[in-house]
C-alpha cells in the first residue's frame, strides 16, 4: 500500500516533467492515476481524524460528566465527616475502630479567627501587595496569654482515618 507521501512525491516528480520529452497521453493518465490515489487516500485520512476528532469530543464530554460526579461525590464525602465529626462530638465518642479502619476525633492546632482586622496592631500586620493580619504572629501572642485586639484563639476538630 501506496502512503499519502509517495503518492504526493509522485505526483510532485511527474508534474515537473518536461512535457516536451514525455508522452502527454501517458502523462495525463499517469498523473490522472495518481491524482485520484491521492483523492482516496485523502479520504480515507479524512474519516480517519474525522472519527478521531468524534472520539474526542465524546471523551472531552465524559471528563466533563466525571468530574461534576467527582466533585459531588467529593462534596458527599465533606458533608458526611462534618456529620459524623459533630455528632461523635456530641455524644462525647472519640473514637469508632472496626477491623478495617479507625475514625478518630483529633483536636487540630488552635489557629486564629481574625475578628476585626482594623483592630489589629501595626505590628501583628504583613504587608505584600496588600496588607494582612500576621496569624502566626497573633497566635504566638495569643497562646502566650496575651491578648491581641479583634482576635482570639479557635479550636476545631477534624476526622483522622487510619
Amino acid at each position: 500500500m501506496t502512503s499519502l507521501y509517495q503518492i504526493a512525491e509522485d505526483f510532485q516528480v511527474l508534474k515537473s516533467l518536461d512535457p516536451d520529452e514525455t508522452d502527454p497521453k501517458a502523462l495525463l493518465d499517469t498523473l490522472e492515476g495518481i491524482e485520484g490515489a491521492l483523492k482516496e487516500k485523502g479520504q480515507s485520512i479524512a474519516a480517519l481524524f474525522q472519527n478521531w476528532d468524534a472520539d474526542v469530543a465524546q471523551m472531552k464530554e465524559a471528563e466533563k460528566r466525571m468530574a461534576k460526579r467527582r466533585k459531588a461525590v467529593e462534596s458527599q464525602s465533606e458533608r458526611l465527616k462534618v456529620y459524623l465529626l459533630e455528632n461523635m462530638e456530641k455524644a462525647g465518642i472519640e473514637s469508632i475502630a472496626c477491623p478495617e479502619f479507625e475514625v478518630k476525633v483529633v483536636a487540630n492546632p488552635a489557629s486564629v479567627l481574625i475578628e476585626d482586622e482594623a483592630k489589629i496592631s501595626e505590628a501583628f500586620l504583613r504587608t505584600k501587595t496588600t496588607t494582612s493580619p500576621d496569624k502566626a504572629a497573633i497566635k504566638a501572642m495569643l497562646t502566650c496569654g496575651i491578648e491581641v485586639e479583634g482576635c482570639s484563639l479557635i479550636k476545631k476538630n477534624r476526622l483522622k482515618v487510619k
